[in-house]
C-alpha cells in the first residue's frame, strides 16, 4: 500500500536478484532487498514511461454438479470457461471474439449396462452430430477426472481451446 501498487500498472524495479529457491510457479522469480527499489512509473515525472495500464486476462468459470445417490457426494458433470485476453481496467474492452476463447466440457450423468454386463457412461446417440453442428467448443469426457484434468491443463497454459 505504501508503494501505491494497486491493480495493474507499470513499475520500475532496481537492484534485483534471482531468488535462491522458487516460491511460486512463475517462470521467472526476482527479489529486491528494499521495497523502495520498486517505483510506479506514472508517479514519477522524470521516468518517461507513462503508458496506459497493462491489459488483464479474465476467466469466467461455470461448474455444474450433481449429488451421486450412492456416495451422497457432489460430482462435477459439466465445466465451462470463457477467457478474455485483453480486459482494459481503465476503459472499454474490445468485446469481439478475437480476444476471447471458450472451452466447455461435459461427462455423462448416468450409467447404462453394456452387452457384456459392464456399466458404461452413456451420452445420447445423436450428441456427436449436435456438437459438430452447434457447439464446436464442447468436448465430451468419459468421467470427472479427465474433465478436470483437461480444464486445468488448458487453463494452466492459457489456452482454453
Amino acid at each position: 500500500m505504501k508503494r501505491k501498487l494497486m491493480g495493474p500498472c507499470w513499475i520500475r524495479v532496481y537492484d534485483v536478484s534471482t531468488t535462491k529457491a522458487p516460491v511460486s510457479w512463475c517462470k521467472v522469480e526476482l527479489e529486491v532487498d528494499n521495497p523502495k527499489n520498486i517505483i510506479r512509473c506514472d508517479l514519477v515525472s522524470n521516468e518517461g514511461c507513462i503508458r496506459p495500464a497493462p491489459p488483464v486476462v479474465a476467466v469466467s468459470l461455470k461448474i455444474k454438479t450433481v449429488v451421486n445417490p450412492k456416495t451422497n457426494k457432489s460430482e462435477i458433470i459439466a465445466a465451462s470457461a470463457i477467457c478474455h485476453k485483453k480486459v482494459m481496467l481503465e476503459g472499454a474492452s474490445d468485446e469481439g471474439f478475437a480476444n476471447m476463447t471458450q472451452l466447455s466440457l461435459i461427462r455423462p450423468l448416468g450409467l447404462s449396462v453394456s452387452s457384456v454386463g459392464n456399466a458404461l457412461p452413456q451420452f445420447p446417440r445423436d450428441i456427436d452430430e449436435e456438437i459438430k453442428k452447434n457447439m464446436p467448443q464442447l468436448l465430451r469426457m468419459p468421467n470427472e477426472r479427465p474433465l478436470l484434468n483437461r480444464l486445468l491443463a488448458r487453463s494452466a497454459f492459457g489456452t482454453l481451446t
